[in-house]
């Protein structure tokens, strides 16, 4: 096993001391969240709702997906029961189906940002950094986080992890 994989593995062992119960409330923000973001667009092709407050709505779902993602990369929705990791797992492809993220590849690429978070050379994340200067720069850090999720993972994590995860990316 990688000296990164088994620091992953470290971390999710001494956060789940931590952990508890089963996250309900997520669950339903994720249930809530993809049915509606499938809802959303059959309102407007039948002319229920106007294509402006669609997109804002649907740009909301998006920043929500979010907030679900992250809690399943950390194994937060399942918490400390094993018996509902499939819950966890599937609310995580539910969220990143949404953002168009794949799971396995945001888990890795996620990971490593809390390991080196703001480390220039580390930090998979820090491309955002100068996110606020303009448009432009929003775009491109945009782009850069949406492509750094597979560099990241074919760079990282392709010939170490299982074949069913590269199946899943």
């Amino acid at each position: 096993m990688q000296k990164k994989d088994s620091r992953d593995l470290a971390a999710l062992e001494a956060a789940k001391a931590h952990m508890g119960r089963l996250a309900w409330p997520t669950v339903i923000l994720g249930l809530a969240i993809f049915t509606s973001y499938l809802v959303t667009p059959l309102l407007v092709i039948s002319g229920s709702l106007s294509l402006a407050p669609a997109v804002a709505v649907m740009a909301a779902l998006t920043y929500a997906a979010y907030t679900v993602l992250h809690e399943a990369v950390h194994g937060t929705i399942s918490g400390s029961h094993t018996r509902w990791r499939w819950l966890n797992e599937l609310m995580g492809y539910m969220a990143a189906w949404v953002l168009m993220i794949p799971l396995t590849a945001h888990r890795h690429e996620h990971l490593a940002h809390h390991r080196n978070t703001n480390s220039s050379e580390d930090d998979p994340d820090f491309v955002v950094a100068d996110m606020a200067r303009s448009p432009v720069h929003a775009v491109r850090a945009a782009l850069r986080v949406y492509l750094g999720q597979y560099r990241y993972y074919m760079q990282n994590r392709w010939n170490k992890g299982p074949r069913s995860q590269n199946l899943y990316l």
